[in-house]
């Protein structure tokens, strides 16, 4: 063999490793902006939409409970909002639409299929939301941002999933690690504006736009780790007229790092920090201050209208609290009558004791919590859900209740 002449493998492993990279690059290529395809229309038309009649509720707790038919009931209420003359819920069986007493359900899952529909947000082009895949008691597995035209009943889908998603002054903002900007004029391209959210990997947000600005807090660890002040994510002021981001911790005033939920107004930004704590942070816009709420209560869902603040404190006892945002006055709402009776929370069955008839152990009952609350005016609206126990397993049951706050 020659000097000049190399062995045929040098040759040979050269050659293979340009075809494959060729090969990876052209994947990339053809998966990058890639959208699932829409279903057929005869399916879409088929399996997208059905409709019930809402029936007649039940008084409990000077709360009218609605049970939601055709097994609608055994999904949870994740968000209610109101949108042109209805209602609309994310719900673990689709989109709901109630308007009339008639009860419309919208899913889709002929061809990219998911059941749970959450964080509803409504824009000119159509309700944006975050769907999942039902995987049983264990969670979803994210579907991705979609939307869905009430005019044409029809879905598409955006992008993949965001923690936390307004429609701000014509355009979508979404926040996850990063905060991005998309506007439909734009065909709803993700466009970067902050790098980072909460400085980690954050695994809950919550968003509100108040006082030109948004506010984001959430959290950046497990919910087992959540009472600690330094796993959080703070609360983000991001400020979309110069594009500017503040960061306030603790240090600063916040009560804990990790916020469960927000909402507020042009005059106050009220952040809920977990049951844990018994008192609400809130950043008075005025002062320009951050503090503790004087009032206590805190819990999970929280929502403000210009007179009265309404939290789920997530706690069956008391599952809903009222407070004049005036007065300072507070009203605890006692434990609601569930509509499943006998039946026990695996983690509260008691044991029989010795000498003990089994025929005279008592069943505590079932645990009903709130969900989700949506105000419309001087209605105050919340979606309940209890866990039907069937061994390790359980099934949601849940109602649809609406107080008139006069």
């Amino acid at each position: 063999m020659k000097e000049s002449q190399k062995p045929l493998i040098y040759i040979i492993l050269p050659v293979f490793a340009g075809i494959a990279l060729i090969a990876f690059f052209s994947l990339l290529s053809s998966n990058k902006g890639r959208e699932i395809p829409p279903p057929p229309a005869d399916l879409a038309q088929k399996e997208s939409t059905q409709e019930y009649d809402l029936g007649e509720p039940v008084e409990d707790k000077r709360i009218s409970f609605y049970t939601l038919p055709g097994g609608l009931d055994e999904a949870q209420i994740h968000d209610i909002k109101f949108y042109d003359g209805a209602m609309w819920l994310g719900t673990d069986k689709g989109l709901l639409r109630i308007k009339d007493k008639k009860i419309t359900q919208f899913r889709q899952f002929s061809a990219w299929p998911f059941e749970w529909v959450k964080d509803l947000t409504f824009t000119p082009a159509g309700i944006v939301v975050q769907t999942y895949v039902a995987q049983g008691n264990t969670g979803g597995t994210p579907a991705g941002t979609n939307i869905f035209d009430p005019k044409t009943q029809h879905w598409k889908q955006l992008g993949r999933n965001a923690l936390a998603q307004i429609w701000y002054d014509g355009a979508l903002y979404q926040a996850s690690s990063k905060l991005v900007k998309r506007m439909p004029e734009n065909d709803w391209k993700a466009d970067v504006i902050v790098q980072s959210i909460c400085g980690k990997s954050p695994t809950s947000l919550s968003m509100i736009a108040a006082a030109q600005n948004l506010w984001i807090v959430g959290q950046g660890s497990t919910l087992r780790q959540h009472a600690s002040s330094s796993i959080g994510c703070g609360l983000t002021r991001y400020n979309p007229a110069d594009n500017s981001t503040t960061v306030f911790h603790v240090k600063d005033g916040l009560l804990n790092e990790y916020g469960w939920d927000i909402a507020g107004d042009d005059k106050a930004v009220y952040i809920s920090h977990s049951i844990k704590d018994n008192t609400m942070s809130v950043y008075n816009i005025k002062e320009d201050k951050l503090g503790a709420y004087a009032v206590g209560g805190s819990g999970n869902h929280i929502s403000v209208s210009p007179k009265t603040i309404w939290i789920a404190k997530a706690t069956p006892s008391l599952p809903l609290r009222r407070i004049d945002r005036g007065s300072g006055l507070a009203r605890n709402f006692g434990a609601f009558s569930p509509p499943v009776e006998g039946q026990a929370m695996a983690e509260e069955t008691k044991e029989i004791t010795e000498g003990t008839a089994p025929t005279e152990q008592k069943k505590p009952e079932p645990n009903e919590y709130v969900s989700a609350i949506g105000l419309d005016g001087n209605q105050v609206w919340i979606g309940t859900y209890i866990k039907v126990w069937d061994g390790p397993k359980y099934t949601i049951k849940s109602r649809l209740g609406v107080y008139e706050d006069k």
